[in-house]
């Protein structure tokens, strides 16, 4: 019988590194309906925080994936700015396996090998920009999963054509790949990671850009 685990024993914050994925509700996940990237904040023995482009709805059911806990579900307790809450639903027995995952994951947070797709993508310090459609000039909240000087892949409310251009922050580019929690984009220039992820980055505007999606928060 699954359950709401034990008052938490474990709570880790500040994380910062680890990316992962969610899906909304029990319908088949597909990219940019119900289906997002996100970054995890915080991980507990009873919840999880993350940061993620799309806020589900309080006591939304959510599934969560990260590489280091597994599958993770239960329902949103907390809706933020930039991402939500979410209480977990385990065994006993799945509590004491999520606990002992956290300890590994503490043991190892300084130590592991970078296990990006190459040397050159970065994960950027503050995931949060916006993304416009072509000449659409209405922002959408964008969560940016990796970058490098030449392009970025993000999750965003909408999964694009092969070729559509769009910008990200301050960065223009096209659409050159779709995958399972979003899509590649290639700048129209090439920059160097510095100056890329400075331009990417747009705080400000992805909180108006939420503000104007989820006027309850």
């Amino acid at each position: 019988m699954t359950e709401l685990s034990p008052q938490a024993s474990i709570v880790v914050h500040g994380i910062t590194t680890v990316s992962g994925r969610y899906s909304l509700g029990a319908r088949p996940a597909h990219a940019g309906l119900n289906l997002f990237a996100c970054r995890l904040r915080m991980i507990a023995t009873t919840s999880l925080g993350v940061a993620a482009p799309i806020i589900p709805q309080l006591g939304e059911m959510v599934t969560a994936r990260f590489a280091a806990f597994g599958a993770l579900q239960g329902p949103v307790t907390r809706r933020l700015e930039d991402g939500f809450e979410m209480a977990l639903l385990m065994s006993s027995a799945r509590t004491l396996e999520h606990n002992e995952r956290i300890n590994n994951f503490t043991e190892t947070l300084w130590t592991e090998t970078n296990n990006r797709r190459s040397s050159e993508r970065l994960l950027p310090k503050n995931p949060r920009t916006i993304i416009c459609r072509g000449q659409d000039e209405w922002p959408q909240p964008c969560l940016v999963i990796d970058y490098s000087g030449r392009g970025a892949a993000v999750s965003a409310p909408f999964q694009p054509a092969i070729g559509e251009l769009v910008t990200i922050g301050q960065l223009e580019g096209a659409v050159v790949r779709l995958f399972d929690i979003g899509f590649a984009v290639q700048f129209t220039e090439h920059y160097s990671t510095r100056d890329a992820q400075l331009a990417l980055e747009a705080p400000k505007d992805w909180r108006h850009a939420m503000r104007r999606a989820f006027p309850s928060l």
